[in-house]
């Protein structure tokens, strides 16, 4: 314990990387909770990506502007998040970089508990830390929460299902820097590259704590629309395939492509594609021809049209 409050006293340098897009509204009680945090040597680097959105823009620099020490960098076009969250991190002086969302906030004690939890693990080659966090609705009621507990190298776990949030990041910006940063994805950036820092080496470590307040909404943000969640997931599936030979199991990857295949059905069948959502349901048909999901799925794409009213339905 002593060791630990000794390295506090030389606390290193943690740059926050607040992105924003259409959300001025919003980003000031993000900006508020990294200023209250425990941990004293922070910067804020807000990276505004309305471009395109005059108006927002102005709303947005007024906000950021009544805090004097925060770095506020216009993007000269609209970037996306992932190229935004690059544009921070070239712009990062700290040692470690952590990230957050313009609609989530932090608990006060998030940078320090996971920096701690850094000094914990500091041998183990460590890409990131993260935490638990609550899910939050849009009137501000606690409606759940995400609590994975994977550590060291959990990359099949990575490939089934995105294991925490860029909000939830504690990172290395060498790792960041040593795997290629983001990838320009409309979606699944922090999933892609959670999984580059797995595969290439890189261990996590968790605060087995809700330190963050993840905002759940069904707005436009930066991720965009359903095409482009289609975009993300195949995007992702095409990085699984590039890293199959670290699971050194067929059946983990044959399983990791049927989980691609049962997500992106629903999605083609939306997006009235149904020549691609054959194809996945084919996918599934071969590698579990009798799993019940399979069955669900050919009756999804056999009825394609009374399964899109029921989704419409549904909405209302």
């Amino acid at each position: 314990m002593k060791l630990i409050k000794e390295e506090k006293m030389e606390q290193e340098l943690v740059s926050v990387v607040i992105t924003t897009y259409g959300r001025a509204d919003k980003i000031e009680e993000a900006i508020k909770s990294v200023v209250n945090q425990t941990y004293a040597n922070i910067e804020i680097i807000v990276i505004d990506d309305n471009a395109n959105k005059l108006e927002e823009r102005e709303k947005t620099r007024k906000v950021v502007e009544k805090y004097k020490n925060v770095k506020y960098i216009q993007n000269q076009k609209n970037l996306g998040g992932a190229l935004s969250r690059n544009v921070g991190i070239d712009n990062a002086k700290g040692k470690f970089i952590a990230f957050l969302d313009d609609d989530d906030k932090y608990t006060s004690e998030k940078i320090e508990k996971q920096y701690k939890c850094y000094l914990e693990h500091k041998q183990n080659k460590i890409g990131l830390i993260y935490c638990h966090c609550y899910r939050e609705n849009v009137n501000g009621e606690i409606i759940g929460s995400y609590e994975a507990n994977y550590e060291g190298n959990p990359i099949y776990e990575q490939m089934l299902n995105c294991i925490a949030g860029t909000s939830l990041w504690f990172c290395s910006k060498e790792a960041l820097v040593s795997v290629g940063k983001f990838e320009d994805t409309p979606c699944k950036q922090d999933s892609i590259l959670l999984l580059k820092l797995l595969a290439n080496g890189y261990n996590i470590y968790c605060v087995q704590e809700k330190l963050v307040y993840y905002y759940e909404h069904n707005g436009n943000g930066i991720s965009g629309t359903k095409l482009k969640n289609i975009e993300g997931r195949i995007n992702l599936r095409n990085y699984c395939r590039k890293y199959y030979n670290k699971l050194n199991s067929k059946k983990k990857s044959d399983k990791v492509e049927y989980n691609f295949s049962k997500e992106l059905i629903p999605l083609y069948i939306i997006n009235n594609m149904k020549k691609e959502a054959n194809k996945e349901l084919e996918n599934m048909i071969r590698l579990k021809p009798l799993r019940k999901e399979t069955i669900i799925a050919f009756l999804k794409c056999k009825f394609s049209e009374q399964y899109k009213q029921w989704l419409n339905r549904r909405k209302k």
